[in-house]
C-alpha cells in the first residue's frame, strides 16, 4: 500500500473573498479612525510648541529691559543696514533668542524662537506681532516708542505678542508681498487687528497670546477685546 505523507512544513492557508473583504474592511476602518487622531496629535504639538516659543520671546524682552534700564523696544524704524530711529523688537531680541554674533537681516528667519511652526508662510522675519499701540495719541494711532515694562497697567491683561496673520496684504517695497520685507512686525492702529492678527489658526479656533507680564495663554477666538491692546501708558 501506497501512503502519501503530509510535509508538516507546507500549511496552506485558504481565506474565501468575502474573508479577505472583511479584513480589508476592518483596515480601512482602523486607518479612518488613526489619521484624523494622528493629525490632532500633531496639531496639538505645534500649538504648544508656537506657545513655547512665545514663552521664550516674553523671557528675552525681561532680558532686554534688564539691560537697558527697564525699557523694552516696540515699534521700530529700518532705514538701511541697521539704522533705525528706535529698535526693531525682532532684532533687539534677535541675539537672546538664539541668533548670530554677527546677525545680519537675512538671519532672523532662522530663529527657530521667532516663528510659529503652525504659520503657513515659510522665511518670513516672524510669525508674531507686538502690540505697538499708543492709545493717547488716537486719532492719528502714532506707534508707541520703547518704554519701560514695569509701567504697563494691567499687565496680566494687556495682549503683547500675538500670532501673525498668514499675510499682511499690500507690500511697503513696490507693492511686493509684505509678509516677506515687512521689518516692524507689528499692530498699532485699529484697522491692522484684524489684517495682521491670526486667532484661530490651531485646533478649536485657539491662538497663543504673550502677555505683558510674561505668561502664555492658549485661548479661543472671539477672546481678545479692543481695550486688551491698551497698555495704559499716557507718558512715554
Amino acid at each position: 500500500m501506497n501512503h502519501r505523507v503530509r510535509n508538516p512544513r507546507c500549511v496552506t492557508l485558504g481565506f474565501s473573498l468575502i474573508e479577505l473583504l472583511v479584513v480589508i474592511g476592518l483596515i480601512s476602518i482602523l486607518i479612518a479612525i488613526t489619521i484624523p487622531v494622528v493629525a490632532r496629535i500633531r496639531h496639538h504639538a505645534a500649538r504648544t510648541e508656537c506657545a513655547a516659543h512665545l514663552s521664550e520671546i516674553g523671557k528675552a524682552f525681561r532680558v532686554y529691559a534688564a539691560e537697558n534700564a527697564g525699557y523694552v523696544p516696540r515699534f521700530g524704524k529700518y532705514a538701511g543696514q541697521w539704522e533705525y530711529d528706535w529698535p526693531i523688537w525682532i532684532v533687539a531680541l534677535a541675539r537672546t533668542l538664539g541668533g548670530p554674533k554677527n546677525l545680519e537681516w537675512e538671519d532672523i528667519p532662522k530663529i527657530r524662537a521667532l516663528q510659529c511652526p503652525s504659520h503657513p508662510t515659510e522665511k518670513i522675519p516672524s510669525g508674531y506681532v507686538l502690540n505697538a499701540f499708543a492709545f493717547e495719541t488716537q486719532p492719528d494711532w502714532n506707534p508707541s516708542p520703547p518704554v519701560q515694562i514695569s509701567k504697563v497697567k494691567r499687565a496680566a491683561e494687556v495682549v503683547w505678542v500675538l500670532e501673525a496673520a498668514d499675510t499682511f496684504g499690500p507690500g511697503i517695497y513696490g507693492g511686493l508681498d509684505g509678509i516677506y520685507f515687512e521689518t516692524y512686525h507689528i499692530v498699532r492702529y485699529p484697522e491692522a487687528i484684524a489684517k495682521r492678527i491670526r486667532y484661530d489658526r490651531h485646533v478649536g479656533r485657539t491662538s497663543n497670546v504673550l502677555y505683558a507680564d510674561g505668561h502664555v495663554a492658549t485661548v479661543p477666538a472671539g477672546t481678545i477685546k479692543f481695550e486688551d491692546f491698551d497698555d495704559g501708558i499716557r507718558q512715554r
